[in-house]
């Protein structure tokens, strides 16, 4: 084996600060040292030097707090740290391949006994540890190749225990093979066989680069993502049972049905009908437009036989909606570059398209193109560009930004407004952005706007409309106007109080120079935003607990983070804050709210810093210092009369 290229992975890890020099020696003085075989990458040898015991296994996300700190200090530059962070991780993935006897000896294993052939075992190599535990072909099998379902476990998606419990679902033994992981994980989330926990995804893919790093998060994202447009298609009535009818109508050939299979979720509550189906088929790009026509070209040679003639009506309706798609996508397109009004034909040939499969293609009538169409991609790929005015979605110059997952939350039917979720992963980070689209008029004739949002507040206004498309939380009895009303006032009592001086001196002085303060430099809302996240709920005498979602911006952070434009952060808080009515019948902000709406903020600036470590541990905040004594100045006696 080349010794110079093992060299070379040793010393990648000087520059990086994973290792020292005496420990780079101590490597080289190793006896394993001139038998290891050829070292795929620097993690390897880290890898390699934690097994043989010659440097202190190091966390990786203890290793980004120190790392950080040398960025602050500007000892380190950004990416050298993200640099070293990757090797750790990848370090840490490989370690726990090892634990497990997936290594290097049971992948030759493998092939030497005809199960894996040369490509997957050069595959392999490149991504299983040189030692670790006694070697264990059968797991390193199937981890290579794992079962579907199995995957999910491997990805930390699931555990074992809910694994089992998916398994003994009655529909289990009767589902069609799952083509990838993430049709296993769209069936268990159909079915509700998952933890509350996986809800938030965000939430959940902290937790697992936590357990296994950023490297080993990617399949687990990717799973995520599919799985949510698999749950869309299967919104629509598309599932396997729906494909392979078409196959066995003879709309499709056993080409076109493997084509389609991995795109649509394996059941689904509904059913879509033919022509419904095979219209999205052409229309999400899975089966070509050609493809089609060859097929409805010989459709519609076949001679009158029984179940022709319904063929060729199934064809008539597809082509009718592939039609209908295509004029509402330009026409949306036309709007966004014109501000035009699209001709009226356009709508009222959608509208005729549409009618007559019942319970099939979800077409939108509301002149709005969905969160994941391409106009809406490219809006919001524009928005998260370096250029972008809006600082919540902006990227900094450099830094590579990819949006997936774009999925709708809710539509707003009074305000003709699409509220929508996406996944933005930059700087090796992933996060939920919000985002709306909308009219520029407020109406449905005016031009397609895509604005940025706050994604707490878009998952609180769209996520639980009732069957009008309103909101259906509202603050009741305090009622949404009243309910901004007593925050915006009690968050500027809070802050005022914040700004007072605390000390006879500092109060004197402040008065001396009130006309200097009269006028408020910046004199923004505090709170951009307030959205009831629930119903409200009686507390005690009068009292109403109201859970909201907030965005606050956070003049403080934003100072911190040089935030330029705006000078401040936008910070979206969740809370449950205590209200009553006062004597004369007006709701204000009651019980402990400097306390719950301190501890909010805490806890979003640490978020908004990256501090989601759970070492950090519940957050206390201290009680708030007494009101500040009044000022009583001294009587001076009566001036004396001269006589």
């Amino acid at each position: 084996m080349p010794l110079n290229a093992n060299l070379d992975a040793f010393a990648a890890l000087l520059p990086l600060g994973l290792i020292t020099d005496e420990q780079h020696d101590a490597v080289l003085a190793h006896p394993g040292f001139p038998t290891l075989p050829a070292l795929p990458s620097p993690a390897h040898a880290l890898d390699w030097m934690q097994q043989q015991g010659l440097i202190d296994p190091v966390a990786s996300h203890v290793l980004r707090i120190q790392l950080d700190r040398r960025v602050e200090r500007n000892a380190l530059d950004r990416g050298t740290r993200d640099e070293a962070v990757a090797v750790a991780e990848q370090a840490e993935a490989l370690h726990r391949l090892g634990e497990r006897g997936i290594v290097r000896e049971a992948v030759l294993a493998l092939h030497a006994h005809g199960r894996i052939d040369a490509d997957a075992r050069d595959e392999a190599l490149e991504r299983v540890p040189v030692g670790g535990a006694e070697p264990d072909p059968e797991a390193t099998h199937a981890w290579l190749d794992p079962e579907p379902f199995e995957a999910l476990v491997l990805q930390g998606l699931v555990d074992a225990p809910r694994l089992a419990t998916a398994r003994a679902h009655p529909e289990y033994a009767s589902l069609p093979r799952p083509p990838t992981p993430a049709h296993a994980y769209a069936w268990m989330r159909l079915r509700g066989l998952l933890p509350v926990e996986n809800e938030d995804e965000d939430a959940l893919v902290e937790r697992i680069v936590a357990a296994h790093g950023e490297s080993a998060a990617e399949d687990a994202e990717d799973t995520l993502d599919e799985s949510e447009e698999l749950l869309e298609a299967g919104a629509l009535g598309l599932s396997h049972a729906v494909v392979q009818a078409l196959r066995d109508d003879g709309l499709l050939d056993a080409e076109d049905l493997e084509e389609a299979l991995p795109w649509v979720p394996l059941v689904s509550d509904k059913r879509a009908d033919p022509a419904t189906a095979l219209a999205w088929l052409v229309t999400d790009g899975w089966l070509e437009e050609e493809r089609f026509e060859a097929i409805a070209a010989r459709v519609e040679a076949e001679p009158a036989f029984v179940g022709a003639d319904e063929r060729r009506q199934i064809i008539a309706q597809a082509r009718e909606r592939i039609a209908a798609e295509t004029a509402s996508s330009k026409a949306a397109t036309r709007k966004r570059s014109t501000g035009l009004r699209p001709p009226r034909w356009l709508g009222v040939l959608a509208v005729i398209a549409m009618v007559g499969a019942a319970g099939a293609y979800l077409w939108q009538l509301n002149g709005l193109p969905a969160c994941n169409s391409d106009l809406a991609r490219r809006e919001l790929d524009g928005l998260v560009s370096s250029t972008s005015n809006d600082e919540r979605l902006r990227s900094e110059p450099g830094v590579e930004a990819r949006v997936s997952a774009l999925r709708e939350i809710g539509f707003l039917k009074p305000d003709n407004v699409r509220g929508c979720l996406a996944t933005l992963s930059r700087d090796g980070k992933t996060e939920a952005i919000g985002f709306t689209i909308g009219s520029d008029s407020g109406g449905s004739g005016g031009g397609t706007v895509v604005r940025g949002a706050e994604a707490a507040i878009v998952e609180a206004r769209f996520g639980a409309l009732d069957a009008e498309g309103r909101p259906q939380h509202n603050a009741e009895p305090v009622g949404r106007p009243a309910l901004a009303d007593a925050l915006r006032e009690g968050v500027d009592n809070l802050e005022a109080r914040m700004r007072a001086p605390k000390t006879l001196q500092e109060r004197l002085r402040a008065l001396r120079e009130m006309p200097l303060m009269t006028i408020d430099p910046d004199p923004r809302l505090a709170l951009t935003e307030v959205e009831p996240a629930g119903a409200c709920q009686a507390g005690d005498g009068q009292q109403q607990v109201c859970p909201v979602v907030m965005v606050y911006d956070d003049r403080r952070l934003g100072a911190i983070g040089g935030v330029r434009a705006s000078g401040a952060a936008s910070l979206p808080l969740r809370a449950e804050i205590t209200l009553a009515p006062d004597d004369i019948g007006v709701w204000r902000v009651d019980g402990d709210f400097d306390r719950r709406f301190a501890m909010a903020v805490v806890e979003a600036r640490l978020h908004k810093q990256g501090a989601t470590d759970a070492a950090l541990g519940p957050l206390e905040l201290p009680e708030p210092p007494p009101p500040p004594p009044q000022i009583v100045l001294p009587k001076l006696p009566p001036p004396k009369v001269a006589r």
